[in-house]
């Protein structure tokens, strides 16, 4: 797939086939349309930009434990990172079900990842800029989907990771929603 533009200055860039995968595990085709877009946060700063971050992020998530999840590939299908020019990475197909909530909430919603510790630092104004993209193209290509956070993945058996996506993306997010109106 090409770069997408989905906003002034800020693209889509499918990276997903080129990021690694376990060897023998994979995830579930998932039977239905997204209904919900999950945020989340790396919870740390790799110092890593563009599709290197996210090679690191995808090598953690695949390697054996104790050096890592010992998962199918990247937990998340797309991705934003804390510096470099604002874009959205498609890190995953959202054809699948990816491990980044827990219990149904993998299968019912897609997952898009901010890179950093976003409890502790705010969003950078790159991360700001992609976001809103990200949100209201996910809207345009989901019609009657919803943004949401650890709250919306615990509805539907997630784990309640409170700390998930960080004080600073939540009341950015909560600003976006209550923009739309």
């Amino acid at each position: 797939m090409a770069n997408e533009i989905i906003a002034p200055g800020v693209a889509l860039i499918d990276i997903s086939a080129s990021l690694p995968r376990h060897k023998t595990l994979r995830y579930q085709v998932r039977l239905n349309e997204p209904e919900a877009l999950i945020v989340h946060h790396t919870g740390t700063d790799n110092g890593l930009d563009g599709e290197a971050a996210w090679q690191a992020t995808a090598h953690y998530h695949i390697a054996d434990p104790p050096a890592g999840r010992g998962w199918p590939g990247i937990a998340y299908h797309y991705g934003i990172c804390r510096r470099g020019e604002p874009c959205l990475y498609r890190l995953a197909p959202e054809s699948t079900a990816r491990y980044h909530s827990g219990g149904r909430a993998n299968r019912r919603g897609s997952a898009l990842v901010l890179q950093g510790h976003l409890g502790r630092d705010p969003l950078s104004p790159g991360q700001e800029l992609a976001l809103a993209a990200a949100l209201g193209w996910w809207l345009t290509e989901h019609p009657g989907g919803v943004i949401g956070w650890h709250a919306i993945a615990s509805r539907w058996g997630g784990r309640d990771k409170r700390a998930c996506p960080g004080r600073y993306a939540v009341e950015w997010l909560q600003r976006w929603i209550a923009a739309r109106g």
